[in-house]
């Protein structure tokens, strides 16, 4: 079935017990160290005190319950070169994604101008004229997320500009911190929610 116009279907399995569990892919956005694979890795129950940089993609997964369902998360974390991510997302992970975060840095100024381009690229029209099959990216749920609110000290971008940017942009806007946990599991869970929310829709 071609992929033009919609966002990907939601798949579903039956787990040993025969309950249904949807998978849903989450894929996360953002320029070099902006703080994606300490927000996965914390989200998954993973270790957040040490730094290696992601080469490729990767993805982890988690089984949550979101709605009344059960849900398995496969989420991506996409490598951050400064070539690729000054460049608009990869358009084929984007047509696999059924929600999209686009993580920035709120100590790094370069950080939150790259979130914007790619918020920017997704929303914009060129993506239904550059290829013959496309996700309508007008239509993904995607979520502005500012990490490490903890480092208040060396804060550089107000929540109330990104705030600004991400409401202009019909976004949602939350803060988070691998370090303390803060919102880490309410970006996902909300991340789940819209993704239901729009399969739920497309198939009505």
């Amino acid at each position: 079935m071609s992929m033009e116009g919609t966002m990907k279907e939601c798949q579903t399995f039956s787990d040993k017990d025969g309950a249904a569990v949807r998978v849903l892919h989450i894929m996360t956005f953002g320029c070099h160290r902006a703080g994606k694979s300490s927000l996965v890795n914390r989200f998954v129950g993973h270790s957040t005190k040490h730094y290696y940089p992601t080469i490729g993609a990767e993805y982890k997964n988690k089984t949550v319950r979101v709605d009344d369902c059960n849900v398995k998360l496969r989420v991506f974390d996409l490598s951050a070169g400064k070539a690729v991510w000054e460049c608009p997302p990869p358009q084929p992970m984007v047509r696999s994604a059924h929600a999209v975060l686009l993580v920035f840095d709120v100590t790094s100024l370069e950080s939150f101008d790259v979130m914007k381009k790619h918020a920017l690229s997704l929303r914009a029209e060129k993506w239904k004229t550059q290829h013959k099959f496309y996700c309508d990216t007008k239509e993904l749920p995607c979520i502005v997320v500012g990490s490490k609110c903890d480092l208040v000290g060396h804060r550089l971008v107000p929540s109330s500009v990104a705030q600004e940017f991400a409401t202009g942009m019909g976004l949602m806007y939350l803060e988070t911190s691998a370090e303390t946990g803060d919102n880490v599991e309410l970006v996902y869970i909300t991340a789940a929610a819209l993704a239901l929310e729009k399969c739920k829709s497309n198939r009505d």
